[in-house]
């Protein structure tokens, strides 16, 4: 909140909440499972536990970690800019 005003925008489309969020607050069954920035809530497998899969980005970047095309140790992408900067294509 920079200027002390904030927005709440409940959501299940996660694609743009990762490019226009500052925190992520996920919900299951009324409990917060989840609760950070965009980086680390959306590529966390608890997201695939309660039954959201993970954006099309993070789950590009599993399936080239899987390929030994990603880094074991790099986080897992939530934009277009971050899947391509990971796979060299930037």
């Amino acid at each position: 909140s920079r200027e002390g005003k904030r927005i709440i925008l409940a959501e299940q489309r996660l694609d743009s909440i990762a490019m226009h969020a500052d925190r992520v607050v996920a919900l299951h069954q009324g409990s917060v499972v989840l609760d950070g920035p965009p980086a680390d809530v959306l590529v966390s497998p608890v997201l695939r536990d309660i039954g959201l899969d993970w954006i099309r980005f993070t789950r590009v970047g599993s399936l080239a970690r899987d390929k030994g095309v990603w880094s074991k140790s790099g986080p897992l992408p939530i934009t277009l800019e971050a899947t391509l900067k990971g796979l060299g294509k930037n």
